[in-house]
């Protein structure tokens, strides 16, 4: 365990070097430049870290409102008349023209589309656009894990076989964007959200973020679309709550930052979508 966590921090350091200090003329052209994710450029040390990352992230579980059983949130009749105004709004997921925008606003309506589930409001809006995106995108893969739900075997499962697809890349902007989202709502209502959650829930929860910024940080170099990610995910330095109690303070402290991140990540979704494309 510590050579992962040695080994992690090692890889955010180089990522967050290449993002800041003083930049040479070449390392800024660089930056402007576009670079196509190849996976077979990742050396095996590489890939064997994200192979770390991703079984320790398995581990962390998915937050309480995504549970369907008696361990999930449970929402009076009277809390399901205030419904929640801060949901994507799935039409717009026609502005997605990136293939990792696309999976992005698929990963981030599948969260929301389950917070409208919980607030008893209707989601064929969302299942159209999620059907369509799925189609569009057209990942066996992807449509697997969605079918299964955000359980740790499937996260494994989808891992795996998106690796041997040579779309490590595309996994990972999955999960930037539905655990960012994930935080997100969490923020908007945090005592409720957070009611049935431990202190051992709360680190994994953080865990997970900080593996997910690993991964992002590392991945820049190989592929431009990270860029967006890693600027995203590395306003959430702050949020490494190890209780209950400290993650609850940290929603509320970076509230700001929680929503910057994820609108740095579905930007797309505030633009008027081209529905004639």
């Amino acid at each position: 365990m510590k050579k992962i966590i040695f080994s992690a921090i090692a890889f955010a350091a180089v990522g967050l070097a290449s993002c800041g200090g003083n930049k040479t003329e070449q390392s800024s052209e660089l930056e402007d430049s576009v670079v196509e994710f190849v996976q077979s450029e990742l050396k095996k040390e590489m890939i064997q870290e994200l192979d770390s990352l991703t079984d320790e992230m398995s581990k962390c579980g998915a937050p309480a409102f995504l549970k369907k059983n008696a361990s999930g949130i449970q929402l009076t009749d009277e809390e399901k008349k205030a419904k929640p105004e801060y949901l994507l709004n799935p039409a717009n997921a026609a502005s997605a023209t990136l293939l990792s925008e696309k999976y992005r606003a698929l990963t981030a309506m599948r969260i929301d589309r389950e917070v409208a589930v919980l607030y008893g409001m209707p989601v064929a809006d969302f299942d159209e656009q999620i059907t369509k995106l799925l189609a569009d995108i057209n990942d066996p893969a992807l449509e697997e894990n969605y079918k299964n739900g955000p359980d740790s075997t499937s996260l494994a499962v989808f891992y795996t076989a998106e690796k041997e697809n040579g779309r490590l890349n595309l996994f990972w902007q999955c999960m930037a964007s539905s655990n960012i989202e994930s935080l997100y709502i969490l923020s908007k209502n945090v005592d409720k959200f957070t009611a049935t959650m431990d202190d051992n829930a709360a680190t994994k929860l953080t865990n997970r973020l900080a593996h997910i910024a690993v991964s992002a940080n590392a991945l820049v170099d190989f592929d431009s679309e990270f860029k967006v990610v890693a600027e995203s995910i590395n306003l959430l330095k702050d949020v490494n709550a190890k209780t209950v109690k400290e993650l609850r303070e940290q929603l509320k402290e970076q509230k700001e930052n929680i929503e910057k991140s994820r609108n740095i990540l579905v930007k797309y979704f505030f633009n008027k979508p081209d529905l004639k494309s």
